[in-house]
């Protein structure tokens, strides 16, 4: 074994990039006209990217030939695979009749009414193009709604591209006045609101914090922000924009604390670009053109025929209440098996998150804040990554995972085998790593 993750990881990157020559040399000629070669920064990483020439099922293909069995699954909105035939069909039905119609069309009203059915903290729905739309939308109407400014948002959040909590964003987003509280820490939350209490417009929270390692909310932390906004008034926002798919009603409806409104996007569109906000009748009957001063709304795509036809046919055919129950199960029996595995290779490393979505750890103490999922070196997440790639699994660079319908039991079973393996090998470097984590968070 290598002595260090550095030559571990090098080693690894040597033999990919004898792999992937072909990626190699697109990423180099894209290069010339975008920076970086791309134009999504999270799917990139050293020493190039691959490129994807095609994907079917639960499986992708480089454009080196090389086959991969895909858990990013687009970073969860590729929940119904690749190549989902009744999605398919429903595209090209769609597409058949015109594409960019101008006017309202017929899928619109059906694919809300089966988001307002599904989803309790739905009573109106409006879309948008992405999941940092919806959230910007439901920001606006908060701030209408109640006259004020401020924003009360947790450190480590991810609210889409424009509200990203994080010191690297913090000149990048967009200029609201945000207070900034700690996740899963209602006392440090209460004494950060500090004087603003009657200042608050909305509380924007993810029910389990996604982008900083899939941790999960605490039930009373949530129940403590509903607390909060009905003595201040603030209109409690959950980000769903991931957690939609766990379970048959969303993660508010597992943790039962009712939200003002709710954003929600990724895989609700069936793979088409999609975000949508909604709420009480009372909040989003502000948006309604036919009464006095509404909030205006618009966006050209916003009810693309593509997304509706293809949100529509998945949400409502596919991935059924029973589908969506049966399949929050599938996901934590998936994640207690690595976790599992970790503990069998005696590797003090875990997996977090609810259902279908998780993150990978490389310690063996609980993480239940933004502070316990830190003190980590971002190099063993690449090496996990390499790894797996050289595996033939497909995750994130930063160890996040999640599930599609179609990564079926073989699928499962092979990336648990290729995580055992990879702890196996790197043992050793895995365990100093994790013995440092612990010091640092004791």
């Amino acid at each position: 074994m290598p002595d260090t993750i550095a030559d571990a990881l090098g080693q690894l990157e040597q033999d990919y990039i004898k792999r992937t020559p072909k990626s190699q040399a697109a990423i180099r000629d894209a290069c010339e006209v975008m920076p970086g070669g791309d134009t999504r920064c999270v799917l990139n990483f050293p020493p190039h990217p691959i490129v994807v020439a095609s994907g079917e099922g639960s499986v992708i293909t480089d454009v080196d030939g090389n086959e991969y069995r895909d858990f990013l699954n687009d970073f969860s909105a590729g929940l119904y695979g690749h190549s989902n035939e009744r999605i398919q069909a429903a595209i090209r039905q769609a597409i058949s009749e015109g594409l960019t119609l101008g006017g309202i069309n017929r899928y619109e009203s059906q694919f809300a009414r089966v988001l307002v059915e599904r989803f309790p903290a739905l009573e109106l729905v409006r879309f948008t193009n992405s999941g940092t739309e919806a959230n910007m939308m439901a920001i606006a109407t908060a701030r209408k709604a109640t006259g004020q400014d401020k924003i009360l948002v947790m450190r480590g959040g991810y609210h889409g591209n424009s509200i990203y909590l994080s010191e690297l964003a913090s000149r990048t987003n967009a200029p609201y006045d945000f207070v900034i509280g700690t996740f899963n820490d209602l006392e440090g939350t209460e004494a950060a609101i500090g004087k603003n209490r009657k200042k608050l417009a909305a509380i924007l929270v993810e029910p389990m914090m996604g982008a900083s390692g899939c941790i999960p909310g605490n039930p009373e932390f949530l129940r403590g922000l509903r607390q909060i906004a009905d003595e201040t008034g603030a209109v409690l926002i959950f980000d769903e924009v991931m957690t939609s798919r766990l379970g048959s009603t969303g993660a508010h409806g597992l943790f039962d604390v009712a939200p003002d409104m709710m954003t929600c996007g990724k895989f609700l569109g069936g793979g088409g670009t999609f975000g949508a906000f909604g709420g009480s009748a009372r909040l989003m009957g502000m948006l309604d053109v036919r009464g006095t001063n509404p909030i205006l709304h618009g966006g050209t795509f916003n009810n693309n025929v593509i997304t509706m036809a293809a949100g529509l046919t998945g949400l409502r055919d596919i991935y059924t209440p029973q589908v969506a129950s049966e399949f929050y199960s599938t996901g934590n029996q998936f994640r207690e098996d690595l976790n599992a595995i970790a503990k069998e290779q005696q590797v003090k490393a875990q997996m977090t998150g609810m259902g279908s979505l998780l993150s990978f750890h490389c310690h063996g103490r609980p993480v239940r804040t933004l502070a316990e999922a830190g003190g980590v070196s971002s190099k063993v997440t690449d090496l996990l990554h390499m790894a797996l790639l050289h595996r033939g699994i497909y995750i994130a660079r930063r160890g996040y995972a999640s599930l599609s319908l179609v990564n079926d039991e073989s699928d499962r079973d092979a990336f648990k085998e290729a995580f055992a393996d990879v702890l196996a090998t790197y043992r050793d470097l895995f365990n100093e790593v994790a013995q440092a984590a612990e010091q640092a968070l004791h």
